[in-house]
């Protein structure tokens, strides 16, 4: 006897979303027409508009529609429902460990946050992909990998010296023969504050100390990652019990929000974000923001797709005009694990 397990959402009691509707979704995306999505997943219009309606009910509507019968019609859903069917495909994904054979097109993304990439990904949905995205840190992205749950994440890790070591990792984890890394870009990380930042062992003893409340990352992220390098430093040189006040940031946007409104009084992030809230900025180190592909999951033509993007000179300006960044010679490329 073979089982099939399902994900269901519903509304207020009303069940407005399971893998059916889901697949429906999803050819209504693809065709833009309900009555050839109806067509595609074998159920009469009617019914089909039925579902697709019902889905509507209480995000304000399901989008731009006009009925047409057997003889055409259209529809363009909004971004209310289709963010609540990227969850869901994310969600079914999560608890099947596998995507639906029906959303190929559908990316799942977990890992870190970065500005660049969010620009990447809408240039990935500008070719027809539908890309869900939570950042939840370089560590819980490869974690997530590992489980299977989702199909790539964004990673920048240092060894004890602030050495890239994005591989090694990877390695560590035992993913060299589950997954694919492509190289990303570099990226500049450091202290950034409201008023100038003085020397390094300045800023370790004040932090140490508690004197300053520094803004964080998650513990499950790069960023967090080169902190505690950090900090490890300075207590082995300064000596002394750590008594640091932190607060954390979901994003690198978060951290300079925290300190621009005076919650924090320094933090760790990347240069861009910085800029971004015209606060002051002292550079700590440069890493390699890569990316991990999980194999069973991603087809090898998303792959060389993602890798194109990466090398568009669209993708490389938007880089180039961006604080604290570099675009290194083998960007794009497939990197060896060894």
């Amino acid at each position: 006897m073979g089982f099939e397990q399902d994900v269901v959402y519903r509304f207020r009691g009303v069940e407005v979303m399971n893998r059916d509707v889901a697949k429906l979704l999803v050819n209504v995306l693809s065709y833009g027409s309900i009555n050839k999505a109806s067509k595609a997943v074998g159920i009469n219009y009617s019914r089909a508009w039925s579902i697709v309606r019902r889905v509507g009910l209480g995000l304000g509507g399901i989008g731009s529609v006009y009925r047409g019968g057997r003889f055409g019609g259209g529809v363009k859903l909004s971004s209310s429902v289709v963010d609540l069917l990227k969850r869901y495909l994310a969600s079914y994904q999560r608890i099947s460990f596998e995507k639906p054979s029906f959303s190929q097109m559908f990316l799942y993304y977990r890992g870190s946050h970065d500005i660049a990439l969010e620009y990447l990904l809408r240039m990935l949905e500008e070719r027809g992909f539908l890309v869900f995205s939570e950042f939840v840190g370089s560590f819980a992205g490869l974690a997530s990998l590992s489980l299977g749950e989702s199909d790539f994440a964004g990673i920048h890790i240092v060894d004890e010296n602030l050495r890239p070591s994005n591989i090694r990792f990877v390695k560590k984890l035992g993913l060299e023969n589950r997954v694919v890394v492509v190289r990303g870009y570099d990226r500049l990380q450091g202290f950034m504050a409201r008023s100038s930042i003085g020397s390094l062992e300045d800023v370790a003893k004040s932090i140490a100390t508690g004197v300053y409340t520094i803004a964080l990352r998650p513990a499950s992220t790069g960023t967090r990652m080169i902190f505690n390098v950090l900090l490890d430093q300075w207590i082995e040189k300064l000596g002394g019990k750590n008594v640091m006040r932190f607060v954390e940031g979901e994003t690198h946007v978060d951290v300079a929000n925290t300190i621009k409104s005076g919650v924090a009084d320094i933090g760790l992030g990347i240069a861009y974000a910085a800029k971004l809230h015209n606060l002051k900025f002292a550079p700590v180190t440069w890493e390699s923001f890569d990316f991990v592909f999980l194999a069973k999951s991603i087809d090898p033509t998303v792959i060389k797709i993602f890798s194109s993007i990466l090398k568009d000179k669209d993708f490389q300006s938007f880089l180039e005009s961006c604080e604290g960044y570099r675009i290194p010679k083998d960007i794009g490329e497939i990197l060896a694990i060894t």
